[in-house]
């Protein structure tokens, strides 16, 4: 018998195992051991420099996801992406500005981003207070992801609650029917895009118009709280597009007349000097398109250009003596300009040099609205201007405006006769002194007199002085913060 661990017993030619233990190899056991170390996980507590590295892995890792989700799921990232991109630019049709509701994102999402950071850095500080070093370090990765969100976000929080702050108090939510009609009646996609655009421009001027109006009306004193509702709604009504200042203007000179008709007034080329004209045939108003070629010049018309100035002397006081020369026939002649009308149109015309685009298209809508209202009054006296004989649909609008009108005195009704058998050269001092033309030049003074037309004027230029926000960056932007938000 084998005394040991185990007994092993021989007798009458056989063997007996009556009790068999096996002792573990002890270098086994170490074996065993050590894959045991090597699966456990590594609970060495995290240096400074190590936690930076996991923080910049996080950070790879998070931009790695966005770029690898546009890949593997485009379907989710172009249903984001673009729904974000799309919804932002549908804003504008219910009146707030791409750019607020690009703010409205940033700060969103930087809340998110905060809140994530916060709870990831809070689970690292109990996890590592705990020796849950494994996780702390997992955590570390995660607060890495979140400062890519952040990093796309925080940036833009100051100035974007800024611009939500300034649209709560001077911008209006509201559908803006015309708008959805544009969209609706664009062709194509590019047309559709191109008026969501021009929207969002509109909707964002509206706000720095508003927030301008304010400013101006803050510098007036002495002026009552009555006289400033009044001053403003003045101003309030032309924050329009500007290509419906005009219908503005025609309104308010109809309230202001007591005449309701209207007349039609279109946007037209013309020629460089020639902001607008009122035809006594059709009845209707065209005003300068800026955004077209200027018209070559052509002689004819209300000054004929082939009548040149070669002398002009003041031969008394009161009066000019003009003379000019045909550059086609070599005739000359003389005219006599009143004096006080030669300067008081040259005022004007510093005056309106001075105005803001949008100021000065109102004057020329007021200049020829009183062109009509002539020619409306010149056919209620059953006069002709300048032997024009008006169209058919002229004739009933000037019905309709003369049936409107107050009854004219005899001094009036010898005024528009004059008016309607005026004989004009062509030259640059008959022109002048056109009675028409000197009434309508001071319904322009008139305009220019008002003190809501000058800070109206001062509005425009103020809110042409504000830089647009950039769309494109803004929706880029945000593109990028959902795709981050996403992976």
């Amino acid at each position: 018998m084998i005394n040991g661990v185990g007994n092993i017993g021989y007798g009458y030619g056989y063997g007996v195992l009556p009790n068999y233990q096996v002792k573990q190899n002890p270098d086994e056991t170490l074996l065993n051991f050590g894959q045991a170390i090597a699966l456990e996980p590594k609970q060495e507590k995290i240096s400074f420099g190590e936690g930076c590295g996991l923080i910049v892995k996080g950070i790879g890792k998070q931009v790695g996801d966005m770029i690898t989700t546009i890949f593997k799921h485009p379907a989710k990232t172009l249903l984001a992406v673009g729904g974000t991109t799309l919804g932002l630019m549908a804003l504008p049709l219910v009146g707030i500005p791409v750019a607020v509701g690009g703010a409205a994102l940033a700060v969103g999402f930087a809340g998110l981003a905060a809140i994530k950071g916060i709870k990831h850095a809070s689970q690292f500080a109990r996890n590592n207070r705990a020796g849950n070093y494994d996780e702390a370090r997992k955590n570390l990765e995660q607060i890495g992801g979140d400062t890519v969100d952040l990093a796309l976000s925080a940036p833009f929080v100051p100035k974007g609650i800024k611009s939500i702050k300034k649209f709560a108090k001077y911008g209006k939510v509201g559908v803006n029917h015309q708008a959805l009609a544009e969209l609706k009646s664009a062709k194509g996609l590019k047309g559709k895009f191109k008026s969501l655009k021009t929207t969002g421009k509109n909707a964002e001027r509206s706000v720095n118009f508003s927030e301008v109006t304010e400013n101006e009306l803050s510098k007036l004193n002495g002026v009552t709280d009555a006289e400033k509702a009044r001053i403003r709604q003045y101003i309030q009504d032309y924050n329009v597009p500007k290509e419906q200042i005009p219908e503005v203007v025609l309104e308010q000179w109809a309230k202001e007349h007591g005449i309701s008709t209207k007349p039609k007034l279109s946007f037209v080329a013309t020629q460089k000097n020639t902001l607008g004209s009122a035809s006594p045939v059709n009845g209707n108003i065209v005003v300068k398109d800026t955004t077209l070629p200027d018209l070559p010049p052509s002689t004819g018309g209300q000054i004929d250009k082939s009548w040149r100035s070669v002398k002009s002397r003041l031969v008394n006081p009161y009066t000019y003596e003009e003379t000019y020369q045909n550059t086609l026939t070599g005739q000359t002649r003389i005219d006599y300009i009143d004096k006080a009308t030669r300067d008081a149109r040259t005022n004007l015309l510093n005056e309106t040099r001075n105005l803001s685009p949008e100021a000065n298209m109102i004057d020329t809508i007021v200049h020829e609205r009183e062109h009509i209202d002539q020619f409306a009054r010149i056919y209620k006296i059953g006069e002709k201007f300048k032997g024009c004989t008006p169209s058919a649909e002229a004739q009933t609008m000037y019905r309709q405006m003369a049936a409107e009108m107050a009854p004219m005195t005899p001094q009036e009704i010898a005024k528009y006769k004059a008016m309607a058998n005026y004989n004009k050269s062509g030259t640059l001092a008959t022109y002048i002194m056109e009675p028409c033309e000197i009434g309508a030049r001071e319904a322009e003074a008139k305009l220019l007199a008002k003190q809501e037309f000058r800070i109206l004027d001062e509005v425009f230029k103020e809110t042409a002085k504000v830089p647009p926000s950039n769309v494109k960056s803004d929706l880029i932007m945000n593109a990028v913060r959902t795709q981050s938000a996403i992976s």
